[in-house]
């Protein structure tokens, strides 16, 4: 008699300091499955074997690291390895290896792979996602990125890893702005992107004061991985704009902190040039709160304007019209808001996507 396995040993590969890795391996740890994670940095994360392996720093360094690489994974011996991102000579070592290994796609990896890198790279690419026994873009977008430069892969699952009903839900607002502080009657905008200039945070700042001429308005700006030089020139453009007392830094958010103060807004910005399905759009729209986008081809899978969110140009004039129409238009805000809740519930929900690749491991590990 053949016993099906029910717990497993799984090998991630991924950076433990991002908060992706760390929810993306803790969960199967937390379902009871033993869990190691080699990583760049020395990040602990709780019920996971943290195995740290600094990366390598030069070409002249990376036969070596694919050899350690190579060798920490096999120490391992694990049902399956998961790769969390499809880096060239990670996909390369994870083959390497011998184990059956997954690869999440997060993107940026597919992107900066088949658009960036060489053509030898992108051949070795292409043919080590070829051999992964399982692929998981991120979106439906991006898998049809990784088939147009590889084919069709027979075992490919799509998660968008959605948002944790656990901790992103919506509360009352009244009592989120009291316990961070914030005054009850102020119109607040929360740009919750990173500080970089991808994410034309200035063009928020630009539209504040178009703003300021229909409601009484704040902009809170997350911090989370600053770029200095766009920062200094964000306070620049606030002293020009005669805007200090309006806009807000907030420092570096933790994920935990998130939910309270998606909670506390009144609409949440997020303008990048390019994107593909970011967790902060989920997480927001989790918290029924709604969200500002930009015209992207990326979102509409899963994102219908002013419906499920409100869709813009690149330009701060519509920027603030969007901010102004959903502080005015009650009826508009709260089918936004419920349509929002209601998509990240059934399409995009991190306890029902965890479930699903925990299924595909288990059959690959009873397949072996």
């Amino acid at each position: 008699m053949i016993t099906m396995k029910k717990h497993l040993r799984i090998c991630a590969v991924g950076n433990s300091s991002s908060i992706h890795v760390k929810k993306r391996t803790q969960c199967f740890a937390d379902r009871g499955h033993e869990v190691s994670l080699i990583s760049p940095v020395r990040n602990q994360i709780e019920c996971v074997k943290n195995i740290y392996l600094p990366s390598h720093n030069n070409k002249a360094g990376l036969p070596g690291y694919i050899f350690r690489l190579i060798k920490a994974i096999r120490e391992e011996n694990p049902d399956i390895v998961h790769l969390h991102y499809g880096e060239v000579y990670q996909v390369t070592a994870c083959y390497l290896s011998g184990f059956n290994f997954a690869v999440t796609l997060m993107g940026s990896d597919v992107m900066n792979g088949f658009g960036i890198l060489a053509w030898p790279q992108r051949l070795l690419l292409a043919s080590m996602l070829k051999k992964a026994t399982l692929l998981n873009p991120k979106s439906q977008n991006i898998a049809a990125m990784v088939e147009h430069h590889i084919g069709k892969h027979p075992n490919t699952i799509v998660t968008y890893w959605g948002a944790d009903f656990n901790k992103f839900k919506p509360i009352n607002k009244i009592s989120a702005r009291q316990q961070l502080g914030f005054d009850l009657n102020t119109h607040l905008i929360l740009s919750p992107r990173l500080l970089r200039s991808i994410y034309n945070i200035d063009l928020i700042v630009k539209a504040l004061p178009i703003v300021l001429g229909q409601i009484d308005a704040k902009l809170l700006l997350c911090e989370s991985m600053a770029e200095p030089e766009y920062k200094a020139q964000l306070q620049v453009l606030i002293a020009e704009l005669n805007l200090e007392d309006r806009v807000i830094f907030l420092g570096e958010m933790t994920n935990d902190a998130m939910p309270l103060l998606y909670n506390a807004v009144d609409v949440a910005v997020g303008i990048p040039d390019h994107d593909g399905m970011p967790m902060s759009l989920l997480e927001g729209m989790a918290c029924a709160v709604p969200n500002i986008i930009p015209k992207l081809k990326s979102y509409e899978e899963l994102v219908i304007d002013k419906q499920s969110a409100y869709y813009v140009d690149l330009r701060e004039s519509d920027i603030a019209e969007a901010i102004i129409e959903l502080a005015k238009n009650e009826a508009l805000r709260e089918d936004i808001c419920n349509n929002a809740y209601r998509t990240v519930n059934e399409k995009a929900n991190f306890a029902v996507d965890v479930a699903k690749i925990e299924d595909a491991f288990l059959e690959i590990a009873n397949d072996q």
